[in-house]
């Protein structure tokens, strides 16, 4: 029988045999290699040695890689999905912002130029398309103001349809209407200047502002307007010369008139046309220097 193999110096650890730093980088790899030496049992070493060669499989070695990029690529995949969900949640509200800021601006917009639309209808006449009486008292405010500052004369005319409460009983008011809107048309035509205001002061009266405009270029103008409504021929058969006219009443203010206001200019204008009105009517009076102008 085989006696046991009980020699000591034989059973020494792996790593001694083979040395610990290569045992550490073979498990590390993967890779073992088995040293087998033979011995009788008289202790004898016999003259070889065999060894075995171990190591793990190529997919056995990848698979902690294989692992570990699948991981990662996850990773990878959900980080693109994050931004690419992120981006798109930020073009569309930048989206949204920009609609909601065009259509804010286009509101804005209709909503200025309905106020411009409601301005213009809060100045204009309804029946003959020009100012108003309001717009007048606050240009005529504006403009006068301005004549102080700047050291300008200002003049006013007032316009007045003679006998036109006889045409409103002979023709009626439809008729009467469409004479202040052909008289208003006229007027229009005579203002000389971009500057020049024409206004509806009431009735079948008619107001001027004439901006840096002296006594007799007033006087002109309004002789030029008076013509124009007698050349418009409208049938008159309550009047005297068997037409409709005008009367003109103009004033005008220096700047150097400390005691004059807008209210007074106004007022002299007034004067002016029933001075007009008293010496026959179809004529212009200028209330500075009383001259008058026109048929007598």
């Amino acid at each position: 029988m085989t006696p046991p193999f009980q020699d000591e110096r034989h059973q020494r650890p792996l790593q001694r045999l083979i040395g610990r730093p290569f045992l550490a980088a073979a498990l590390s790899l993967g890779l073992l290699t088995f040293l087998l030496v033979a011995t009788n049992v008289w202790l004898a070493w016999r003259a070889h040695a065999d060894a075995w060669s171990v190591a793990l499989s190529e997919e056995e070695i990848l698979s902690h890689w294989r692992n570990d990029t699948q991981v990662q690529a996850i990773c990878l995949l959900l980080l693109i999905t994050v931004i690419a969900l992120s981006g798109s949640y930020v073009f569309r509200s930048m989206k949204v912002r920009r609609d909601a800021d065009r259509a804010l601006h286009n509101a804005h917009e209709q909503i200025m130029r309905k106020n411009q639309q409601l301005a213009e209808l809060a100045d204009q006449d309804g029946l003959t398309g020009i100012f108003n009486r309001r717009a007048f008292d606050l240009r005529l405010a504006e403009i006068f103001g301005q004549s102080r500052r700047y050291q300008r004369k200002l003049s006013t005319i007032i316009f007045d349809v003679d006998h036109f409460k006889n045409y409103n009983d002979i023709y009626g008011h439809l008729a009467g209407d469409d004479c202040l809107k052909q008289v208003a048309s006229a007027l229009s035509g005579a203002m000389r200047r971009p500057g020049d205001i024409l206004a509806r002061y009431g009735g079948e009266e008619f107001v001027a502002i004439l901006p840096d405009t002296d006594g007799q270029g007033a006087l002109e103008v309004a002789n030029s307007a008076r013509e124009r409504i007698e050349s418009l021929m409208l049938v008159h058969a309550g009047s005297d010369i068997g037409i409709v006219t005008v009367s003109c009443g103009v004033a005008t203010a220096g700047w150097n008139d400390t005691n004059l206001t807008s209210e007074k200019l106004i007022d002299l204008s007034d004067q002016a046309l029933y001075a007009a009105k008293r010496l026959g009517r179809n004529m212009c009076i200028l209330s500075a220097s009383g001259r008058a102008g026109g048929d007598q």
